[in-house]
């Protein structure tokens, strides 16, 4: 069934560059789903209905950036820049009509020509008409408030919905930044690889936040990294440190019982708790050492002389020689060393390889 709405029910459509300004003379582009063919687009409800007096193709946005934006049934929106730049492409777009049934039927009842009315509820020959006449009962007497449309549950029912102010805040998202900025997991912890935030983030620097600011990550931190007051919470503070996985029971981490406050009191094998560094406990083994030498003693019958490893030491008298107990070789230990120290070697701490990034927070 055909149907007519704005872009934001009950609102201009309005759009904003980058950091937040109009986008003054912005082009708004409307085309068929999926395709590349220009679509019509209409100033006003009754406009739209009728099929008459179009917008400029494509819609010329005033020095608010704002525009009267009605289409009928599915349509693909590209935003650019004055200058054609382009900032988003938003396709396969469903809008609900914002009039009640009564109007809506009025206008059917209304036409010039059976023609005309076949057109409106996109009637042609030989189609059923019993899925319009169902699709009317249900939404008789539904009404559609600003930011609000009429959805069809899985099981059939057909009601009012409310879009979210979150989902209304994706849709007025100018760039693809900001749209990162509002999507995601709130508490998820990011290795970022620039000292720059991007949108929607915060370093993990234990820095102390407001509760209402904050209250979406404030929802899932609490109070779980202390707190300076009634009305504040701290991020945890990653600077500098290694994260570990939590051991979680496991013998992965032989030190978990003695881990540190993570700053609500609370120490010991949960996640936020600390550990300072430390060497793990080692031996350094040593040898006593054994010196073993030999030299030979040596006496020349003929002479008479003496000699050690070939070097005289005493000539020979002529008396008693042959009396003389040689020594064929000697062994010397050395003493075990007494208790000393090493010569520090090595920098100011115990590390791996390792590659500075900024721990950031979605809130």
């Amino acid at each position: 069934m055909s149907s007519s709405g704005w872009l934001f029910s009950g609102s201009k459509f309005q759009a904003i560059d980058s950091n937040g300004v109009p986008l003054s003379g912005g082009l708004l582009y409307a085309y068929e789903c999926g395709t590349t063919t220009p679509k019509s687009t209409y100033p006003t409800e009754a406009d739209a209905i009728a099929l008459t007096n179009e917008n400029t193709w494509p819609v010329v946005l005033n020095s608010r950036g704002e525009a009267d934006i009605f289409v009928n049934d599915c349509v693909k929106f590209v935003l650019k820049t004055a200058t054609g730049v382009t900032i988003w492409t938003v396709d396969n777009l469903e809008l609900e009509s914002n009039l009640t049934v009564t109007t809506y039927m009025e206008t059917v009842l209304a036409a010039a020509s059976a023609t005309v009315a076949s057109q409106l509820l996109e009637l042609e020959k030989g189609i059923d008409v019993q899925e319009y006449d169902d699709d009317l009962e249900l939404l008789a007497g539904l009404t559609v408030a600003a930011n609000q449309f009429i959805a069809r549950a899985s099981s059939g029912a057909v009601g009012v919905k409310s879009i979210t102010d979150r989902a209304l805040s994706i849709l007025a998202a100018s760039t693809p930044e900001a749209i990162q900025s509002l999507i995601g997991l709130t508490g998820t912890i990011i290795a970022w690889p620039t000292g720059s935030l991007p949108a929607g983030y915060l370093e993990c620097d234990g820095a102390s936040l407001d509760r209402t600011t904050y209250d979406v990550l404030f929802a899932v931190l609490g109070t779980t990294y202390g707190f300076a007051d009634a009305t504040h919470f701290y991020l945890p503070d990653y600077r500098g440190r290694f994260l570990r996985g939590w051991a979680h029971g496991q013998t992965t981490d032989p030190d978990k019982a003695t881990r540190t406050d993570r700053g609500d009191g609370t120490g010991g094998d949960v996640v936020g708790s600390k550990q300072a560094d430390e060497q793990e406990a080692h031996d350094h083994g040593a040898q006593t050492p054994v010196i073993t030498a030999s030299a030979t003693l040596a006496r020349n019958p003929a002479t008479g002389s003496e000699n050690y490893d070939g070097v005289a030491i005493e000539a020979s008298n002529g008396v008693g020689d042959e009396d003389r107990t040689w020594v064929s070789g000697y062994t010397q230990v050395t003493a075990t060393q007494a208790a000393h120290t090493h010569a520090s070697v090595g920098g100011n701490e115990t590390r791996p390889i390792n590659t500075n990034v900024m721990f950031i927070i979605k809130y």
